[in-house]
């Protein structure tokens, strides 16, 4: 086979890839006679791109995508290979209209917060700013900036946000429900309700990049989107690279999200994911396999673009964005126990630590970078290797929850055994078998840690006699989450829940008192409840809180609690508010901050009158 290379070290063939050649019959042999369909997962494709693969590893790649696309039921996918930081791979696969291939965008959910971190860096580098990860924010925010305690709000850094070791709850129903602008979000965030002591774990908190959003934009002086194209898309030629929230259904080159329910695959509307923009800064952002080639490069060149062979990002900048902020083990005993004795996989694969949006850890021994992002619809993944100038991404549609943390996972490892040259313990021959495996393996567990609790619909039963649908309709308040509101339809007898701009939801009666199943009836919550794997699991149930079990009129109502809304949290929702003693919560601080905002609000008032009256004399 005639390679040739040219300056940007992606290959030239000489020969036409379109004339790859692959029958069933040779398909049926190479799958060990499993009689599966792959062809359609492979035809679409202008040319295999393994111009700098040996034959060998060409074939390895082609039989193991075929088949883990097909056995997990992936419906598009898109993967980048790097080795001595030359681009060796870059391509799609699966169904699009045009074909998948290296250009075509998918979202990459959590891989976001990695570009966000470094555009924050070369920020406060550019500036030569006195701010750092790790000055106080309400040193840069003022002390208008609130969080949950007086503690926390003092001092919370831009490190803490961005390890994700603030304790604050991710609050997921916000964004998926559209249900807080923006503008409004800032002010809100002092009633975010805390999951973890601070500092304690990492535990995922999107909302927060808000504050990172909005420090950013301070910083640069203009939109989040305009400061990462000016200092990091266009400076890479990453210009297939944009935002979820300015998708369209009908974009060109598009892999829409796509979901299956008992095995049945469904098109996700990228419009019921406005709400996302809220969380741009954490999981916004939608790219492609030879963007995402050119951002792994930058990194395993340590800030050289691979394009233009000019520094983009000073190299310090990277290697704090690197350091390990967190450990995930308390000792090493334990990193040993859980990784090294008795793998699942035979090949020992372990994350100790957590940095700056990289986690840290081993693969065979070798330092290993890697973050995974999912968002409805599109699973993502992207590993370095940076002492060997290994890198991969992979991200697909069509796949969720277990499955795709094992396909990932499998994906990962092999193609990183591949690139590495060493005998690959997961191939073409067991890689549906594992996967069937160790997602029953995560099943199991996420079941066990699941609440003992299943509501029983209720099916006419004698219990209830009184029961009256009326009583619970009424608005309910939560300072973080805003308003639900629930109503009855006389005609109909059913109650309705609505949430945001696109949350709706109808309460199917329990046996239990004062519960019922949600049925999300459109938006996003529609789309992902009915997905396999979630069935069942999310926006499951709620109930409604009396005064006393014995009452039965709507005055005894007082609050109604959807734990599915946020499962670490279980937010309440009720008729009134009770009020905050915030000098209590917050401190002298508090009541400084609050006579300034005072002051400078009288101030205003009399400008305004001042004003109308040199207008108006008489």
């Amino acid at each position: 086979m005639d390679v040739t290379s040219d300056y940007r070290g992606e290959s030239k063939l000489n020969l036409k890839c379109a004339k790859i050649q692959t029958s069933p019959k040779r398909l049926k042999t190479y799958f060990l006679l499993r009689e599966v369909d792959v062809l359609k997962f492979i035809k679409n494709k202008s040319c295999w791109g393994f111009q700098q693969l040996t034959e060998e590893e060409s074939t390895k790649l082609e039989r193991f995508v075929a088949l883990s696309v097909q056995c997990s039921g992936a419906h598009a996918a898109s993967v980048s290979l790097i080795r001595n930081s030359t681009v060796l791979y870059r391509n799609g696969y699966g169904h699009g209209s045009p074909p998948i291939d290296k250009n075509t965008t998918f979202c990459i959910g959590g891989l976001t917060k990695l570009f966000t971190a470094v555009l924050l860096s070369k920020l406060i580098d550019a500036r030569n700013s006195s701010i750092n990860f790790d000055t106080p924010i309400q040193q840069i925010l003022g002390d208008d900036f609130l969080l949950s305690d007086k503690y926390r709000s003092k001092h919370v850094t831009l490190r803490d946000i961005l390890n994700q070791k603030t304790g604050i709850s991710n609050m997921e129903a916000i964004s998926q429900m559209n249900s807080i602008k923006t503008e409004d979000m800032m002010g809100r965030l002092m009633y975010a309700p805390e999951t973890f002591k601070f500092r304690e774990k990492i535990y995922k908190s999107n909302p927060l990049f808000l504050i990172v959003q909005k420090i950013i934009e301070i910083l640069g002086g203009k939109s989040y989107e305009k400061l990462l194209k000016e200092h990091i898309l266009e400076p890479l030629g990453m210009t297939g690279t944009t935002f979820l929230h300015t998708l369209h259904s009908g974009r060109r080159n598009l892999a829409m999200p796509t979901m299956n329910k008992k095995g049945e695959r469904y098109t996700v509307p990228v419009e019921a994911m406005r709400g996302f923009k809220l969380t741009k800064a954490a999981n916004g952002i939608c790219s492609n396999a030879h963007d995402m080639s050119t951002w792994i490069n930058m990194h395993l060149m340590k800030g050289v673009s691979h394009e233009t062979t000019r520094t983009n990002i000073r190299s310090e900048i990277l290697n704090e964005i690197n350091r390990t902020g967190i450990n995930r083990i308390n000792d090493a005993f334990n990193l040993v126990k859980n990784t090294f004795l008795n793998p699942a996989i035979l090949v020992s694969l372990g994350r100790y630590g957590y940095g700056t949006k990289w986690e840290s850890g081993l693969y065979r021994g070798l330092e290993m970078r890697t973050h995974s992002g999912s968002i409805p619809g599109y699973e993502s993944m992207m590993s370095i290797l940076p002492d060997q100038k290994v890198g991969v991404f992979l991200t697909m549609t069509g796949i969720g929850g277990s499955k795709a943390t094992v396909i990932k996972s499998l994906f990962n490892m092999f193609v990183l055994d591949l690139l590495l040259g060493k005998p690959a313990r997961i191939d073409y021959t067991n890689v549906c078998l594992m996967l069937d495996d160790l997602v029953a393996h995560l099943e199991r567990q996420s079941y066990q840690s699941r609440p003992n609790f299943k509501p029983r619909i209720w099916k006419g039963e004698n219990d209830q006699k009184d029961f009256r649908k009326d009583i619970y309709a009424s608005v309910y308040k939560n300072r973080m989450f805003g308003d639900v509101t629930v109503s009855y339809n006389r005609t109909t007898d059913k109650l309705f829940l609505t949430y945001g701009k696109t949350g709706l939801f109808e309460l199917n009666r329990t046996s239990t008192k004062d519960m019922f199943l949600l049925q999300a009836l459109k938006g996003l919550p529609y789309y992902i409840s009915n997905a396999d794997g979630y069935q069942g699991v999310l926006y499951g149930y709620l109930y409604f809180n009396r005064t006393s079990s014995n009452n039965s009129t709507a005055q005894d109502i007082i609050s109604v609690t959807i734990p599915d809304f946020d499962p670490q949290v279980h937010p309440t929702f009720r008729k009134t508010l009770k009020p905050i003693n915030m000098l209590e919560r917050y401190g002298p601080n508090y009541l400084n901050s609050y006579k300034a905002m005072k002051g400078h609000f009288i101030l205003l008032l009399v400008c305004v009158l001042i004003s109308i009256a040199l207008i108006n004399p008489s």
